[in-house]
């Protein structure tokens, strides 16, 4: 029963998008009218792609040796966009394979822990998450009041304001709450879980804060990005500028919030629910979320899908 459970667990995801992709098939051979914006991609569109899709991975990179420095190590720019590469073409065959080859790269030539390389990850994602829910809901919720129209799904709004308003709290009250955790007997009978706290104790001791202003800045140009890429793509659709930037900053909000919940690789088929679900009244159609969704996964896989194995093959060159 445990070895099919383990090849239940493999294969799900895989089955998830199949089930999604016979969808799209089902979907595009009875609406093929919704698709006429293929017609309306050209070369500067693909090269604009391209070009922000850099811009992302690069501002990734920067991210990662922010956490190479934090941990007093050194590593070339160049390699560390390699590592990004290679964890984003992990990622789209298997969910999380991606941190798990980062967290075994920084460990095996950096010596790096991985509870310490999590733990600092974790409090990233925490910050990525308060960024980008905070000011999507802030720019959707003032079109909302100024043009007198919901746009965010009621579930998705509160799920939102309970994310930034959750972490902010838990950034202001940190050292209470550490305190609290620390002293805590259940806790200090679990050895993991007393080492994971000590771990978050020891970042903070070691002046985390310092960079924060610098992973918020960087998680701003991301979400720029992002809602650029998305905005083109729905522009091919309807060329209404302000609807299209509307739906960038949807687009962005939602793409980011899948990576929570993903059960597929690269969250395939995730974020285009998420995408669909957090809108009413935005009359949209399964072609505008796909060519939305897929845009940004475009303009990453151009990078990954050829350095990651120009990077092995030097690796191994390097080694031979």
């Amino acid at each position: 029963m445990n070895i099919i459970s383990k090849i239940f667990k493999i294969f799900f995801p895989f089955i998830l998008i199949l089930i999604f992709a016979s969808v799209i098939r089902f979907y595009y051979d009875n609406n093929t009218e919704n698709f006429f914006f293929l017609n309306n991609i050209d070369l500067k569109y693909v090269l604009i792609l391209i070009f922000f899709g850099f811009l992302y991975l690069f501002l990734e990179t920067l991210i990662l040796n922010l956490i190479v420095k934090f941990n007093n190590k050194q590593v070339s720019f160049l390699e560390l966009f390699s590592v990004i590469n290679v964890t984003y073409f992990c990622n789209s065959f298997v969910q999380f394979s991606g941190l798990g080859f980062r967290a075994y790269y920084l460990k095996k030539n950096l010596n790096i822990s991985y509870s310490s390389f999590l733990s600092i990850s974790i409090f990233i994602i925490f910050i990525e998450l308060f960024v980008f829910s905070f000011l999507s809901y802030s720019i959707i919720k003032f079109y909302e009041i100024k043009n007198k129209i919901d746009i965010l799904n009621l579930n998705i709004e509160i799920f939102l304001i309970l994310i930034f308003s959750s972490i902010f709290i838990i950034f202001f009250l940190k050292n209470i709450i550490f305190d609290f955790l620390k002293k805590n007997f259940l806790i200090n009978k679990i050895s993991i879980l007393k080492k994971t706290i000590s771990i978050f104790d020891d970042i903070l001791k070691r002046k985390f804060e310092k960079i924060i202003p610098s992973i918020v800045t960087i998680f701003l140009l991301q979400f720029l990005i992002i809602v650029i890429i998305c905005s083109l793509s729905f522009n091919l659709h309807e060329q209404n500028l302000i609807r299209s930037l509307l739906f960038g900053v949807i687009s962005a909000m939602s793409i980011d919030l899948s990576f929570i919940f993903s059960i597929t690789p690269y969250s395939i088929g995730i974020s285009e629910l998420f995408i669909t679900y957090s809108t009413i009244n935005f009359n949209l159609n399964l072609a505008n979320v796909l060519s939305t969704a897929n845009s940004f996964r475009f303009s990453l896989m151009v990078f990954y899908f050829i350095i990651t194995p120009i990077y092995f093959l030097l690796k191994t060159i390097k080694k031979n």
